[in-house]
This record gives structure tokens, C-alpha cells and sequence, in this order.
């Protein structure tokens, strides 16, 4: 069978174990004759750790040379294209889509979270992106009702890191397991997606605040802490 090459573009490379599990998903799934290169924020890294071939994603010269040497764009997986933390990461993906198509390849989107797409512009990106699209899967109903309100066709399936091979550590045995108490590890997050303004939802409240609601709601074997966290927002 003829040797193919494909670009697989995501949010690779920022050490996000969900985003890194889609990329082993997805080289896992790949046929033997597909070649993959990946784009990622950490080419070198993403090679050591995955014996693939990596380019840097924001380098424009590396882009296009992964491009030119592929036949195929794989889109995948998660919420890429959106305007929740800004505007870049759709103009990113979408222009990539753009390139590929400039440059023969077929796109393929899996798994895809659409949304939310609440700018015009942002919209206008999207019904452009995943119109070029060759084969497309969305990862929810929302997702799909979206694109079907645009006239697109798609298909609804399970993310891909449902289909990852199990693999044992034995290690975790000899872990302590904490007596009579359940840990839970809460990560409350900022936006502005509501007309109560910037800040509302968990990550608005004080420490005072959710602490008191947790208390009420868990049960009383449950303990919890606040535990800081790199609280800067990220694009995808």
C-alpha cells in the first residue's frame, strides 16, 4: 500500500495530559502506512517521547514544509476552534485548514468539541473550517446540532482516549490508601462567559466561600484543601 504522510495539529506539546492522551490515541489508531508528522509547542520533546516526526506549531516556515511534504491534515481532538479564552486559537486552526487546502491536502476533524463561537468572525471561521472538511466527528450532541444548523454532516463518537491500550503499573498497589477519608482535588476556573461579569462561577468566589458550599454538600468522609495552581489562561 502506498506510504502516506499526515499532519496531526492539536493543542500539543503544553504538557496538558488530556491533549497528550488524544495524540497517543490517535498514533495508536493510525495504519501502518500513514506516516505522521506532528506540529507541537515542544517538537523536540513531543519526538523524544512518541518516536515521531515533529515540527514546531508556531513556526511558519516548519508549518508549511509539514504541509507541502503531506497528504493529509488531521484535526484532533478537543475544543480548538472557539472563542472562550480568545479569538487566536480559531484564526490559528482555521488558517491551518485554509493552508492545507491551499496545498491539495484532505482534512480530516476528529473529535471535535465546536464552540462556543459567540463572534461573528469567529463563526464565520468555523462554518469555513469544517465546510473543507473531508470526514468530521464531533465529540457531543451540541457539537452536532451546531454544525448541522449550518449545513454540515458529521458524525457523533466516543474521544478517541477511550481506545488508548491499557497499560498496568503495579506500583500503584503500594501507594497508602488514606483511612476513612476520600480526597477530592477541585480546580475552580475564572471566565466571563455570563452577564454577572468577569469573574463569576467557582473561580470568583473566596476561599471562605466554596469551602462553606463543599462542607454542605459533600459527605462527611470526603476531606478538601485549596491547593494553588498556575491560574494563567491559556489558548489552545
Amino acid at each position: 500500500m502506498t506510504e502516506i504522510q499526515a499532519v496531526l495539529c492539536g493543542y500539543y506539546g503544553k504538557g496538558n495530559g488530556g491533549d497528550e492522551a488524544l495524540l497517543v490515541s490517535m498514533l495508536e489508531m493510525l495504519p501502518p502506512h500513514v506516516k505522521p508528522i506532528v506540529l507541537s509547542a515542544a517538537p523536540r520533546a513531543t519526538s523524544k517521547s512518541y518516536g515521531v516526526k515533529s515540527y514546531d506549531r508556531m513556526n511558519s516556515g516548519s508549518v508549511v514544509r509539514a504541509l507541502k511534504e503531506s497528504q493529509v491534515l488531521i484535526l484532533g481532538g478537543g475544543s480548538l476552534i472557539q472563542d472562550a479564552t480568545s479569538m487566536r486559537n480559531s484564526i490559528y486552526y482555521g488558517g491551518l485548514i485554509g493552508l492545507a487546502r491551499q496545498f491539495g491536502l484532505q482534512t480530516i476533524a476528529i473529535s471535535q468539541g465546536i464552540g462556543p463561537v459567540d463572534k461573528p468572525l469567529t463563526r464565520w471561521i468555523a462554518k469555513r473550517a469544517f465546510a473543507n472538511c473531508a470526514a468530521l466527528s464531533v465529540r457531543d450532541p451540541a457539537s452536532a446540532a451546531l454544525l448541522e444548523s449550518w449545513g454540515l454532516s458529521c458524525i457523533i463518537a466516543p474521544d478517541p482516549v477511550w481506545s488508548l491500550t491499557a497499560t498496568p503499573v503495579p506500583e500503584i498497589a503500594s501507594i497508602p490508601q488514606p483511612q476513612n477519608r476520600r480526597h477530592l482535588a477541585i480546580a475552580p476556573q475564572t471566565h466571563n462567559r455570563t452577564p454577572s461579569g468577569p469573574n463569576h462561577g467557582l473561580g470568583g468566589l473566596t476561599s471562605r466561600h466554596w469551602q462553606s458550599y463543599f462542607t454542605r454538600a459533600l459527605p462527611t468522609d470526603y476531606r478538601y484543601g485549596h491547593y494553588p495552581t498556575n491560574s494563567r489562561r491559556t489558548d489552545r
